[in-house]
């Protein structure tokens, strides 16, 4: 689908170069300015990169800012239209006679080499990037504007290295410097991640006190760990086409071919890295494979051509990877297995009271099952930082995110869960008599398998007979299923991991909308520590410019990490104390629900701040312009989440202020208490 879709367009762009390449070779230094209108293209791609994620998609818009690209195409073939006018005719004469060449049919001998070269290149290049992208997660918060920092930081190197190409071709024989570079680029890749890991000590990198010196000091690790890699690549290329133009004329095949093979070779290398690298050897491990690749490279120059000095400075570039190579087992606890890790992550900052039980790596980081050395809870945590929750102490609030819209809804049959986390949140739907069938859907198959091993700790949810786990994309699912629920509930998701902002859209609501039997509830749970109020009051918007009905509900009363529902539903809500106390003894009857806010009726009605409006005039979180993704890295870095006093402000100057216009029956012997108590228990005086 992707191929039939750009296709076209890519292959277009794809034969510019070689053109480009042709009309350069008839001047001076032609071969030299060939490499350096390379490196003016790969520049030009860096600043696509970063005015797109920094400004084009949020402002612009994702549709209008391909227009634009579209646009800008056309302005380049305007522009060779007038240039061609404006040349003289014995300027197209020369190029025209050179495409009516019909050079000597090269030996395969001649062609091996460069090759071999341009294809090693290309596949190493983009299977780094990929490899750096997945390494970067480690340690950046891995907003949209983090991941199109790493890509730049890369094409720069790729640009700037092609542009030193031109100055050290002038001084050494070609293959020389491809063996140097070569090299340089298997020592670099080692000594790239002894810099990140000594960096970091794979933590969570630091935000700072503003985003644009996040920005800026991201922007310095990237520089510091891709640099001294991705300018060697940017060598080999323009290389290749020096070492192969033998004859003048021929250089617009000649860099049409190897760039062809460069890139076909790129293709395979990004598929590689995701689908058979990371999956067979790690992320340490493929690091060492790709910089044994490029040490392969003197190797076998040096046998080929009984160079001994090549061979051993490639050996001693492989030798160097050991520390990348997997370690030993560190022994056994609770009758799990410990997992194993390399050398250069025990230089990283052991996490405290924690040991790693097992780790899988995956397309989106590492998904790891610890334990804690105090309590043994078990945690699901991806890459490091961010815990999908615990079997500890998070167990009840976990729950409380399906018990809370379950005991709205007056009978809930079918249920719907986006997103798995430990199981828990699901698990809690367990108890429920009323609940006949539970779908969960999961986009990280490794997360299921993660829930699989803490077994009866997350109450054996993926076995149960009435859970149904689908590994789908969330979005996906509710746009393709034809099937009907009586509740859907959206679990916590980070608002500034890429693509995780488009769950948030009015076209996701919309998709749940329909989704939804009559009377059903759509519950979107928010981290208020997770956005500012320019967030929490884009997403409210959207939903309520889907749903007629959005009521914001307490899910956790805490300054520092509060949270909320906001449950949307085509009708107002009911709480009838008569039919929710029963249940709610009988959850309590199951042995599974031990939740003190939501003991009575009349502990969930309290958890009712009020509901929010429609408002008109509102920017709203759409497909086209996806502003959660774009705004909350911002808010973020500058410190600006609902936490603490900020909370403190907002609460009192419009959640403390919602109307209260659903129909709430209320019907239960004890009297609620009065409005504002949450405040009191926020921040008592």
């Amino acid at each position: 689908f992707v191929l039939v879709a750009i296709g076209p367009g890519t292959v277009a762009l794809g034969g510019t170069l070689p053109l480009l390449a042709t009309s350069l070779s008839r001047s001076l230094h032609g071969a030299d300015r060939i490499a350096v209108a390379y490196a003016w293209n790969t520049w030009g791609a860096l600043a696509g990169v970063l005015s797109t994620s920094a400004v084009l998609l949020v402002t612009v818009g994702v549709r209008a800012s391909g227009t634009l690209a579209a646009a800008v195409s056309l302005a380049c073939a305007i522009g060779a239209w007038l240039l061609a006018r404006t040349t003289p005719d014995e300027h197209h004469a020369a190029v025209l006679a050179v495409g009516n060449v019909t050079p000597a049919k090269p030996s395969l001998d001649a062609w091996h080499w460069p090759a071999v070269i341009a294809a090693v290149s290309g596949f190493g290049a983009l299977a780094l990037e990929v490899l750096y992208t997945r390494l970067f997660s480690l340690v950046f918060h891995n907003s949209t504007q983090t991941f199109s920092l790493v890509i730049a930081v890369f094409l720069f190197g790729l640009a700037l290295g092609s542009w030193i190409s031109t100055w050290l071709l002038r001084r050494w024989p070609a293959a020389v410097v491809i063996q140097l570079a070569a090299m340089l680029t298997g020592i670099s890749i080692v000594g790239s991640l002894a810099v990140l890991v000594g960096w970091t000590r794979l933590e969570y990198f630091p935000m700072g006190s503003t985003f644009v010196g996040y920005l800026g000091r991201s922007l310095g690790l990237a520089m510091a760990v891709m640099l001294p890699v991705a300018m060697p690549i940017g060598v080999l290329l323009p290389s290749t086409w020096h070492w192969k133009n033998s004859e003048q004329q021929e250089i617009g095949r000649v860099v049409g071919d190897l760039t062809m093979l460069n890139t076909i070779a790129a293709a395979i290398g990004a598929v590689s890295a995701s689908f058979v690298l990371l999956p067979m050897l790690g992320l340490w491990m493929s690091f060492a494979g790709v910089a044994v690749l490029f040490a392969g490279l003197p190797i076998a120059w040096g046998l080929r051509h009984g160079r001994i000095v090549w061979v051993g400075c490639g050996l001693v570039v492989i030798g160097i990877t050991a520390p990348l190579w997997p370690g030993i087992q560190q022994g056994q606890g609770d009758g799990m297995e410990l997992a194993t890790t390399s050398l250069i992550e025990r230089w990283a900052t052991p996490l405290p009271h924690e040991s790693l039980v097992q780790r899988w790596e995956t397309d989106y980081g590492w998904i790891d099952v610890t334990r804690d050395d105090r309590n043994q809870a078990l945690r699901i945590r991806q890459n490091r930082h961010y815990s999908y929750g615990s079997t500890g102490d998070d167990s009840t609030r976990e729950q409380r995110q399906v018990h809370l819209p379950l005991l709205l809804h007056e009978h809930p049959k079918d249920v719907l869960c986006l997103g798995l986390g430990t199981g828990l949140t699901a698990a809690g739907v367990l108890p429920h008599p009323e609940v006949e069938h539970t779908v969960v859907v999961e986009l990280i198959p490794e997360v299921v398998e993660a829930v699989r091993l803490l077994g009866g700790r997350s109450r054996e949810v993926i076995e149960h007979p009435a859970v149904e786990v689908q590994v789908d994309d969330a979005r996906h699912y509710l746009a393709t299923t034809d099937r009907r629920f009586d509740v859907i509930v959206s679990d916590l998701f980070v608002p500034w991991e890429s693509s995780t902002g488009y769950l948030y859209t009015t076209e996701h609501y919309r998709a749940a909308q329909d989704r939804l039997r009559s009377g059903g509830l759509f519950c979107q749970w928010l981290a208020l520590y997770q956005v500012s109020p320019r967030e929490f009051e884009l997403i409210a918007d959207s939903l309520a410019s889907v749903f007629p009905h959005v009521t914001v509900w307490w899910g956790n009363l805490s300054p520092r990490r509060g949270m909320v529902a906001l449950i949307a539903s085509d009708t107002p809500l009911h709480i009838d104390g008569s039919l929710v106390d029963p249940r709610i003894a009988r959850l309590k009857q199951s042995g599974q629900f031990h939740d003190p806010l939501l003991s009575t009726s009349v502990g969930l009605y309290e958890m009712w701040l009020g509901d929010w409006p429609r408002r008109s005039g509102v920017s709203l979180n759409t497909n086209e312009h996806p502003r959660v993704e774009f705004w909350t890295p911002v808010s973020h870095g500058d410190h600006l989440l609902l936490q603490q006093e900020r909370l403190r402000t907002y609460y009192d100057e419009t959640l403390g202020r919602l109307p209260r216009v659903s129909v709430v029956d209320q019907t239960a012997s004890s009297p609620p208490r009065p409005l504002g108590w949450q405040r009191d228990v926020l921040f008592p005086e």
